[in-house]
């Protein structure tokens, strides 16, 4: 299973990023928090909406009749309108808001990872699965000399291959499967640069975009140009039939 930026062997990873995530706001504050942070030291909170979304009279209603005291809207150049909300005793600095905040957030961060796990199980199939398919661990295959007789890629993921052989793919031969998965990794090292991505900055992109932007320098897994694209579409790069290769064998 894969979407346009993840596949299902990077599950593992996103689930250890998402508990790092989680826990971190023990002590840290979350996105929305640090945007409304400067906001909250004042005593208020700000909401932008668009002209259709709020219209206020002389009288200081809005278009439900509700009361809306006029000095809380202030309209932009755009447009828009923002909505400043005061806070009744709210603390005075930012440091005592975030304080503040972060008191909320233990209790509840603290409960969640407590059955994060059970919540979130990782199958331990895809713990086996990751180190025979995840090129991008493998990323010194480029380096790699094949002619060295202990080369790390003859065995790159064979001891996972015997597990998965063992509990969930017995119909399949263990010696055959790590063949072909010889097989391509030495298909992937010959060809590394067809399926290298610096993931560079593109020319076409705004220049405050490109100065965020971290490059992220892997392997096309699957997808279009992919390892898997070429495997599986010219059966004379690879043969993969009947093998742990096969899309059929992962029903």
């Amino acid at each position: 299973m894969q979407n346009d930026t993840t596949l299902w062997i990077d599950y593992p990873d996103v689930i250890d990023t998402l508990r790092t995530q989680v826990s971190n706001l023990k002590t840290e504050l979350g996105t929305k928090a640090k945007a409304v942070l400067s906001q909250l030291a004042v005593g208020e909170l700000h909401s932008v909406v668009d002209e259709t979304e709020v219209a206020v009279d002389a009288t200081g209603s809005d278009a439900n009749g509700d009361y809306v005291p006029p000095a809380m809207v202030h309209k932009r150049a755009d447009g828009k309108h923002v909505i400043k909300l005061k806070l009744a005793n709210a603390p005075s600095t930012a440091a005592a808001v975030r304080a503040k905040l972060i008191s909320y957030q233990v209790g509840p961060v603290t409960a969640l990872l407590a059955s994060f796990n059970t919540r979130l199980p990782v199958p331990q199939v895809l713990v086996k699965l990751k180190p025979v398919f995840d090129f991008n661990s493998m990323l010194n295959l480029k380096s790699i000399d094949p002619a060295v007789p202990d080369s790390p890629l003859y065995e790159h993921g064979d001891a996972e291959i015997e597990w998965l052989i063992e509990n969930k793919f017995p119909m399949l031969d263990a010696s055959r499967v790590k063949n072909q998965s010889l097989k391509v990794r030495q298909f992937v090292h010959q060809h590394f640069g067809m399926f290298y991505d610096a993931d560079l900055a593109r020319d076409n992109w705004s220049a405050k975009r490109k100065a965020k932007h971290k490059p992220n320098a892997h392997l096309r897994i699957a997808g279009k140009n992919s390892i898997m694209e070429a495997l599986f579409t010219n059966q004379t790069l690879f043969y993969s039939s009947g093998g742990i290769w096969g899309i059929s064998s992962y029903r």
